[in-house]
């Protein structure tokens, strides 16, 4: 295993199976872009499901949603050989440029009818599907009139019902014909007016193009991934024993599947969604024509085909009981090229996947300024004129952005009105206002420190050894609180009490915040972070 992983990560064995597991280790050794890592996440995701099988398609959609955080949310440099980062940019520009007037000239509301709210939900892997999937699978110009019919239902039903995607789910079991899955919704008629026809045209021709260059990682990831075990052979060769093969699914069957979708959208054209029993089970008669093409491969020279990946049981069972480890060794190997590529970024790992939903509370940092503010009195804006007073509502700003230090240390927020936090978001603040930042931390520190020390009555108040041990609970139960914060001046202060940094001058606090902020500063512009476009006050 390389790069010294083998000391503390090691792959489990799998006893008494022709399976080789020194191979698997190997998987990354030999990596130029990202790819082959977000194709084994997403393998190892599907493999989670329980799915033996996986339209090719789905899993470089896939790729793309895990992509996406790193690349946007926390500005990562894949390196000069990776084309995800162009892809991510290009679908960006469609959406933004077309969709807004589709909806309009199709009198859709965005917000009530389901469709992705902003960039970050476009991206998360539920809506990608949606909206991204099936073009890959129908794409091509004399499919126009089809990707219509698709696209204006799913702009036009809501977010409970959006959709008319075809996904095939495959046993596990290759004998149990009654396994497949078909989820179909019908087919919408509605004529659009000339102008709606026309941006439509516009926006479904570049996604179709788009989607081209996508599926072009499709020619060559699946068989590098494989190199362990193929070399230079290609997945579709069913002789190797490696994790999965690639076999193509002819336009044949697709041709009866589509056949059989739109017989059975005719016959239930009073209903949105098909949930009848049986007409599901009519779709899902094909199965066995569908199951016959996973034992050879169609003609060569089928019109239109789709490539299925289909997993070697005996590594399918060894990825599921094993799946934990593999995830951190993939991640772990991720991380080594990430740092490669990107040496003074920090937190990198927990910065490769997608931030939790709700991030942690800053409910004791809020609470360091609104002690401050009640009991002291005004405080102003760094930015702005603004001057907070006691019961006053505020954000907290983190000064460098969350994306980039993924922290939230105190000597890092302040506090900021809603409209001013909306406008700065992810961007940086000119540097000039890290004096102002540094002033106003100094206040709160000798404000905080000096209020714990006058409701100390401890014997040992007067031992300044500890930095902290001043900071007692009070009655509004602060000096706890604030032994957290205390933490957190200490980590920047090179050895210094808490005592000791209340008594620094002006300008030797104002070094102390700016020599841990200025290097950063840089770091995140070399980054891609974008400066705050304000007039500082």
């Amino acid at each position: 295993m390389a790069n010294g992983l083998s000391s503390f990560l090691n792959l489990p064995s799998w006893d008494g199976h022709n399976l080789e597991v020194e191979k698997i280790s190997r998987l990354y050794d030999t990596t130029t872009t990202t790819y082959k890592f977000w194709w084994g996440l997403s393998l190892l995701d599907v493999v989670e499901q329980g799915r033996a099988s996986v339209l090719i398609n789905e899993l470089i959609v896939m790729m793309l949603s895990k992509a996406y955080p790193p690349y946007k949310t926390f500005h990562f440099s894949f390196g000069l050989q990776d084309v995800l980062p162009a892809r991510i940019d290009t679908l960006e520009r469609i959406f933004e440029s077309h969709l807004p007037k589709l909806c309009k000239s199709l009198e859709i509301s965005t917000h009530l009818n389901g469709m992705p709210c902003n960039l970050e939900d476009l991206f998360k892997l539920d809506s990608l599907c949606d909206w991204l999937l099936p073009i890959t699978c129908i794409s091509g110009k004399k499919n126009l009139t089809k990707l219509h019919n698709y696209y204006h239902q799913l702009l036009s039903h809501t977010a409970s019902t959006k959709g008319s995607r075809l996904r095939i789910y495959l046993p596990a079991n290759p004998a149990d014909t009654n396994a497949s899955t078909l989820k179909l919704e019908q087919p919408l008629t509605t004529v659009m007016s000339n102008e709606a026809h026309d941006l439509m045209e516009i926006f479904l021709s570049e996604l179709n193009d788009f989607c081209g260059d996508l599926l072009k990682l499709s020619i060559y990831v699946p068989d590098r991934f494989l190199s362990p075990w193929n070399g230079n052979a290609k997945a579709s060769d069913l002789s190797n024993n490696a994790p999965y093969c690639i076999i193509a699914a002819g336009s044949e069957l697709l041709d009866a599947i589509e056949s059989s979708c739109d017989s059975l959208a005719t016959k239930t054209a009073t209903s949105s969604i098909v949930t009848d029993v049986s007409s599901i089970n009519a779709l899902t008669s094909h199965a066995d024509e569908l199951l016959s093409c996973l034992k050879g491969m169609l003609p060569q020279n089928a019109f239109r085909k789709l490539n299925l990946v289909v997993f070697n049981p005996l590594y399918g069972g060894y990825f599921r009981a094993n799946i934990m480890v593999l995830r951190a060794f993939s991640y772990h190997r991720l991380a080594e090229y990430m740092e490669k590529h990107n040496r003074l970024m920090p937190a990198i790992v927990s910065k490769l996947y997608a931030p939790e939903e709700e991030r942690n509370s800053l409910k004791v940092q809020h609470k360091y300024f609104a002690t401050y503010l009640q009991e002291q009195g005004p405080l102003r804006s760094i930015y702005d004129d603004v001057h907070f007073k006691a019961h006053d509502r505020f954000a907290l700003d983190h000064f460098l952005p969350w994306s980039f230090v993924h922290h939230d240390m105190i000597w890092n927020l302040t506090p900021l009105d809603d409209s001013a936090n909306s406008s700065k978001s992810n961007n940086l603040p000119p540097l000039e206002c890290i004096e102002r930042l540094a002033k106003q931390h100094q206040e709160l520190l000798r404000f905080h420190f000096n209020r714990a020390n006058s409701e100390n009555d401890s014997p040992d108040a007067d031992d300044k050894s500890d930095g902290g041990a001043m900071l007692v609970a009070s009655d509004n139960n602060l000096g706890s609180d604030f032994k957290l914060i205390v933490d957190h001046y200490l980590e920047i202060s090179h050895g210094k009490s808490i005592n000791d940094l209340t008594k620094l001058s002006d300008s030797d606090f104002c070094d102390l915040i700016g020599n841990e902020i200025r290097p950063s500063y840089q770091v995140a512009i070399n980054q891609g972070f974008s400066r705050w476009n304000t007039t500082i006050i």
